[in-house]
């Protein structure tokens, strides 16, 4: 295996046997913005690509991945959407290709409190990932503590 990295010694690409070729973008906060496989080298036709996405807290809130059709080209993309609360708590994920959404609710000390999975077509602000008033839930999980957190 042989890597490349660029000026500020990130690891950039990857190149091994039985035609592996990887490459990988970051900005300028060294994040990883997007991976890409190859088909024995850089020139060669593009296997995948995957996106990632990140907020002003560097928290990923999209994970996008392309299609990409046998000649290289890169086609429709499925997206992973992620929310977070003002603690900073995931507190609601999207797969890509489903409208069934998770929920998660935290007490005050970060804990979980209440779990659902569901589906809501038509959430349209920030806020409501907090409240489930409109949302179709399938299943709810709720927690309980003792005074140790057990």
């Amino acid at each position: 295996m042989s890597y490349g990295y660029d000026w500020r010694d990130r690891r950039v690409t990857a190149a091994g046997a039985e035609a592996y070729f990887e490459k990988w973008t970051y900005d300028n906060l060294n994040r990883m913005t997007r991976s890409e496989r190859y088909n024995t080298s850089e020139s060669g036709p593009l296997l995948s690509r995957n996106d990632t996405l990140y907020d002003d807290l560097s928290r990923v809130y999209q994970r996008v991945s392309y299609a990409v059709d046998s000649s290289g080209t890169v086609g429709n993309a499925l997206t992973d959407n992620l929310w977070y609360d003002p603690a900073g708590n995931q507190a609601k994920s999207l797969p890509s290709g489903s409208s069934l959404f998770s929920k998660t609710l935290y007490d005050s000390l970060n804990r979980p409190s209440r779990q659902y999975a569901g589906y809501d077509l038509d959430e349209s602000s920030y806020a409501d990932i907090g409240s489930v008033t409109d949302d179709t839930v399938l299943e709810q999980t709720e927690f309980t503590y003792d005074d140790a957190s057990n």
